[in-house]
């Protein structure tokens, strides 16, 4: 067991600027899981489609939104997939459900991405 002289002993060993680094440390932390968090309402997602848009869903909305043919993006639970896609390897559809990171699919240059609302401007989330 560890007595409380050790405990004592070793806080002597840190110097101010030790401490004051601990303390921006679990700062930097605490602010961490806190954008995480406030980052999770009000998100919408954005298809873009050869760098242009094709169109902005609400996660809260459970959908299924055809983007071309054989493409179909599904929305459900605040989550969102590619259901189905036309690419030869389907490794856009084998990436499963997201809530939160983007899906690409790169044979179609089909992104599907996070935006939050701010204003009048989407703002893209990146993790």
């Amino acid at each position: 067991m560890v007595s409380g002289h050790k405990i004592k002993h070793g806080l002597k060993l840190l110097n101010s600027a030790d401490k004051i680094l601990i303390v921006f440390l679990l700062l930097f932390i605490i602010m961490g899981f806190y954008l995480q968090l406030s980052g999770s309402q009000a998100k919408n997602i954005q298809v873009v489609i050869n760098d242009k848009t094709f169109g902005r869903y609400q996660l809260t909305k459970d959908q299924l939104i055809k983007i071309n043919e054989g493409t179909i993006l599904e929305i459900k639970d605040g989550r969102f997939r590619l259901r189905e896609s036309s690419c030869p390897h389907q490794i856009c559809v084998k990436q499963g459900w997201s809530n939160g990171q983007p899906i690409i699919c790169v044979p179609q240059r089909i992104v599907i991405s996070v935006v939050k609302e701010s204003g009048d401007k989407d703002i893209p989330l990146t993790y």
